[in-house]
């Protein structure tokens, strides 16, 4: 059943986003992702940080409990082995930037990234983990 319901979610999350991801992409909001990811990975929890909206940084005010939540709740965007982007949902100030990481155990994830528009450019609003699953391998 636990499968199951798993594959009904990975089918509407693909119809969903294939549909999207075919016609519209942002390179910007990926590198934005992707720099934070790669800013965890060095270490660099100030950059990290950085890469989040204010909301988040007024949330956890320093870089290091950001850091701590990541690490301990998010280890898959702490240290990814692969980084996919997928479907995007885009409004004029916001987007939902579906994306799907396979850890080191080899186990996928699809997160959302809660995208936020700034004068100063693209920020991360939040994460949300849709689903993980083992992969057999």
């Amino acid at each position: 059943m636990k499968f199951t319901a798993w594959l009904a979610a990975a089918c509407v999350f693909f119809m969903v986003g294939n549909t999207q991801a075919e016609s519209t992409r942002n390179e910007v909001i990926e590198t934005v992702i992707q720099k934070q990811i790669d800013a965890f990975k060095a270490h660099d929890f100030k950059a990290a940080f950085d890469f989040a909206a204010p909301a988040i940084q007024a949330r956890f005010g320093t870089p290091e409990r950001f850091a701590f939540v990541v690490i301990h709740h998010y280890p898959m965007v702490w240290r990814p082995n692969n980084v996919e982007y997928l479907a995007l949902e885009q409004g004029q100030d916001y987007a939902l930037q579906n994306v799907m990481i396979t850890d080191k155990q080899n186990t996928l994830h699809f997160l959302v990234y809660e995208m936020i528009a700034f004068e100063q450019g693209w920020r991360i609003g939040g994460v949300r983990i849709i689903e993980q699953r083992r992969t057999d391998t």
